[in-house]
């Protein structure tokens, strides 16, 4: 296992196709916005920074947990503040905004065997809008399950996990799931430097509610880092992502590039900012946007 394998265990999420469903859920329970805005379509390892600024899903990260340098337990505290321009993710009446959002997150990755590990992981984060308030919602994310190394594959790893979601405005459930999810990661050291590395993800929805946003997810991802001294990294990343709708025959897919830097102050706190950009088309009417994400994090970690 490589370091970079590490990073999705301390994912930090900021908005993105993966907490859409949250943004479309409140604009549905408005009822009517504020015109002329209508509908929209192991380890956390100091010395590694998180690969994407848009990722929710915990199984993208739980591959990455390494059976060789995973500590037992993990938890991490962090808080972000970042500017979006498109709040609602909405294809013509873009917004801009800026959002508070603090998480936190505790993992358990035992080791049951020569390159198998056990996963369990839970994560609560709150997004705060400046201006749009009624897109404020709160993201609660458990589930666990198994993690391969495959030796004879050069380092490469696969898991498997069951996952649960849950997006609510306070004591207002917006979005639940439950689903089952696979990948596979890889990563290619060119020097002490600079590495590659290429996964693929899918998430396949058990139930979901409302079920008109149900569907599965699947991605493919790219990227490259650079670490020019330990408390330094970099890293440049491409991701595309297909979601299959089970109501109503619609299909979305997605085009993000993005990049984030790393500086460890020390051991236990880390600066974290980050880029993203996503291109996102729906087969569904008004659906479509593209938006700009870029912040940072502030990030507490601790492992047992």
């Amino acid at each position: 296992m490589t370091r970079s394998l590490s990073a999705f265990l301390a994912l930090p999420v900021l908005l993105s196709a993966s907490v859409a469903p949250a943004q479309e859920a409140q604009t549905q329970r408005a009822g009517h916005l504020p015109a002329p805005l209508r509908t929209p379509g192991g380890t956390f390892d100091v010395s590694v920074i998180p690969l994407s600024p848009g990722d929710a899903d915990l199984g993208k990260q739980s591959i990455l947990a390494g059976p060789a340098d995973a500590p037992v337990l993990a938890a991490q505290f962090g808080t972000a503040y970042f500017y979006t321009d498109n709040a609602a993710l909405h294809p013509d009446d873009t917004r801009e905004d800026w959002i508070f959002s603090p998480q936190a997150r505790l993992s358990y990755t035992p080791a049951l065997a020569t390159d198998l590990t056990g996963e369990m992981t839970v994560r609560y984060q709150m997004y705060r809008f400046d201006e749009e308030t009624f897109l404020d919602f709160e993201s609660l994310n458990a589930g666990g399950g198994l993690i391969q190394a495959l030796p004879f594959l050069g380092g490469a790893s696969v898991f498997g996990r069951y996952n649960y979601e849950r997006l609510a405005d306070g004591g207002s459930l917006l979005f639940d799931s439950h689903s089952l999810q696979a990948g596979i990661f890889h990563s290619w050291a060119i020097n002490e430097q600079h590495e590659i590395h290429a996964s693929a993800y899918s998430d396949f929805s058990l139930q979901a509610s409302p079920d008109s946003l149900r569907h599965h997810t699947h991605e493919a991802m790219v990227g490259w880092v650079w670490r020019p001294w330990d408390r330094l990294s970099v890293e440049t990343y491409y991701r595309f992502e297909y979601e299959d709708y089970t109501r109503g025959g619609r299909h979305d897919h997605s085009h993000t590039v993005g990049a984030a830097g790393r500086f460890g102050f020390t051991p236990w706190l880390s600066f974290v900012p980050l880029v993203s950009w996503t291109s996102h088309d729906s087969s569904r009417s008004g659906s479509d946007y593209d938006v700009l994400n870029a912040g940072a994090y502030l990030m507490l970690h601790a492992n047992f």
